[in-house]
Formats: C-alpha cells, structure tokens, sequence
C-alpha cells in the first residue's frame, strides 16, 4: 500500500513484539511493514472484522504520521490518543466532507 509516496506492505501475522506489549497491530516504519494479528478468533469482540479494521486504520495512521514527519518533529504524532482519535473517527469525518462536497 502506498503511503504518501513510500510503499508499505501490510502483513496479518502477529509479531513477538505484539504479543509482548499486548498489541494488534504495530507499524514498523523501518521496514516498512504493518502487522496485523488474526483476532478473528479470540471470542473478545463482537464483530471481529470491525475491529481489525480499527487497528488497520491506526497503523496505517502511525505510518502517515511518520512519513509525514510529523513523528521527527512533535510529541503529538506518536501519542495512541491522537492516533486512536483519527482511527476510530476518519469514516465519521469523510461522511461530512462528502456530504459537503469538500
């Protein structure tokens, strides 16, 4: 996938990291790779799919946020908050710029 202009690949396998600090996805901005756990199974969400689409967007965000260089540059673009801010509202925000035409 193509992140303003760095090509990122998005991998659906749990890392060691992941597992250790209790995560489902994580941005690796070195490699350039995002990894998704399968949480497809887990018995923890009620609609799974939503949730993993969740975290996609999140670390999608992450690597936004790095390639942007916002992340070199300001304390904000590394906190989960603003980043689970974006994920979890960017559907609602792209319904009112739609609905604008904007």
């Amino acid at each position: 996938i193509n992140i303003l202009g760095t090509e990122y690949e998005i991998l659906y396998k749990e890392t060691e990291k992941m597992k250790k600090i209790d995560a489902g996805g994580l941005c690796d901005p070195r490699s350039k790779k995002i990894y998704i756990a399968d949480i497809s199974e887990s018995g923890i969400f009620e609609d799974p799919t939503v949730h993993q689409g969740i975290i996609v967007r999140h670390e999608i965000i992450h690597a936004m946020l790095h390639e942007s260089g916002l992340s070199f540059n300001s304390e904000w673009a590394t906190e989960e908050e603003m980043v689970d801010f974006f994920a979890l509202q960017f559907h609602k925000m792209a319904d009112i710029f739609k609905k604008l035409g904007v």
